[in-house]
């Protein structure tokens, strides 16, 4: 009964709201209560990395349970899936520098590179397909690139002396040849040379054999976002840069407003549509930051809103980084401190009334056929479905009527935005 009563409210709440919390996770200590990416594998599991530990839930974050806890020393960065069975951790510190799974998180087997040859600070990882990924290394002084071609069973090491005194901060690839890497002094490993100077761009046509510089960035780049070989995005503690070549030249889409604004995280969900998440700390308040949202390629920046009252302001740790992952360009989530939040409608607080449309709806109870009539009266009408859970369902609707025989029984949730106002109906798919 739980389930059919309250979660169904809960949709509606966020589809028409904004960010909403979804979990506050207990506090441990300071550090400890740090998370540093979160991760969706495609197939209806979310990750959460922490300090020598991985959180997974299987219910969009109601609840968590953990997936692996290292007893070694280090922290778990970044985590990425190449497919829902497939993923890796980044590893900062301790015996091997990456985790593997290839059953969706159920086990984890440490990948430890050729021993000896550059120290254990791994920084980010690129999967060009499922066997070929390029992992940068942090030794202290410079950056280097670990390569695979088998999934990560063996390791290269490409040991280019360019890279001084700058780390890497991430890296793309074309091809198994074709590369490009970006040098900055990679934020999570504090300040340095080049977080405040100049951060050269490099190249490769071989990899991972020779480097050549090819320009500079600046203010340490903290990531880099790849959408395509001819679209990027990277961003520092201060800016957001936009390239169409490689970082060869770059376009500033967006500075810092203030000196109480600084970027934590930049998440690009397709080409144009993103999220740029800040540590401000608003006057006379506790709320540790805020969320902007572009969807035309970061030309510009809308601010996202928050539903602060419902929240205990202790749970938040101010200053910390902040993660985001997005099923689609409106359904994402967000950590900020010991916080997860959710939305399904972008974080854009609705500006549009509950109208009374001329829309139908039916069989409800359905088996195989869904029927939404009305359509034709709203040409500017955007309909959309979404499970019990907040998923996105995809549904092919022709004349108003959807095959929903694929469908697992259960309650949906069918919404349509209109010129004059938004329209919503509960079913019930047998």
């Amino acid at each position: 009964m739980k389930v059919v009563f309250i979660l169904p409210l809960m949709i509606a709440q966020t589809l028409f709201g904004q960010w909403e919390v979804v979990y506050d996770f207990p506090s441990v200590s300071s550090i400890d209560d740090i998370s540093y990416d979160l991760e969706y594998n495609g197939l209806d599991k979310l990750f959460l990395t922490k300090i020598g530990k991985l959180l997974v839930s299987e219910d969009w974050g109601t609840t968590w349970d953990t997936s692996y806890v290292s007893g070694e020393q280090g922290q778990f960065r970044e985590i990425v899936f190449s497919h829902p069975d497939t993923g890796y951790i980044v590893k900062s510190g301790g015996p091997g520098l990456f985790l593997r799974t290839v059953d969706a998180g159920e086990t984890w087997e440490t990948i430890t590179p050729v021993s000896g040859a550059y120290s254990e600070e791994a920084t980010s990882v690129f999967v060009l397909d499922k066997d070929h990924l390029f992992f940068s290394i942090w030794d202290g002084a410079s950056g280097k690139i670990v390569w695979t071609n088998d999934g990560g069973l063996t390791t290269q090491l490409a040991y280019p002396e360019i890279w001084q005194p700058s780390g890497i901060s991430g890296m793309a690839c074309k091809d198994t040849d074709t590369c490009v890497a970006l040098s900055g002094y990679p934020y999570l490993f504090g300040g340095g040379d080049g977080n405040d100077g100049i951060c050269p761009v490099y190249r490769t046509d071989s990899c991972c054999n020779e480097w050549a510089y090819t320009s500079w960035t600046y203010f340490g780049t903290q990531k880099l976002i790849y959408r395509s070989w001819n679209l990027m995005y990277t961003y520092t503690s201060l800016y957001v840069f936009r390239s169409f070549d490689q970082f060869q030249t770059w376009d500033t889409i967006m500075a810092y407003e203030d000196i109480n604004d600084h970027f934590w995280e930049l998440h690009f969900v397709n080409d144009s549509v993103g999220y740029l998440s800040t540590s401000r700390i608003y006057p006379g308040s506790d709320v540790p930051g805020r969320v902007l949202r572009t969807t035309d390629y970061g030309d510009t920046w809308e601010e996202t809103t928050f539903d602060w009252s419902a929240l205990n302001p202790d749970t938040l740790v101010i200053g910390t980084s902040t993660a985001i992952e997005c099923i689609d360009e409106n359904n994402c989530f967000l950590m900020l401190g010991r916080t997860l939040f959710r939305t399904t409608n972008g974080g854009l607080a609705s500006t549009y009334d509950i109208a009374s449309l001329s829309l139908t709806l039916h069989p409800n109870p359905a088996t195989d056929q869904l029927l939404l009539e009305g359509l034709a009266s709203y040409p500017d009408a955007v309909w959309s479905t979404y499970s019990i859970s907040g998923q996105t369902i995809s549904l092919d609707l022709r004349n108003g009527q959807a095959d929903i025989s694929h469908l697992p029984p259960g309650i949906y949730l069918t919404t349509v935005h209109t010129r004059q106002g938004i329209w919503r109906e509960k079913w019930v798919k047998l």
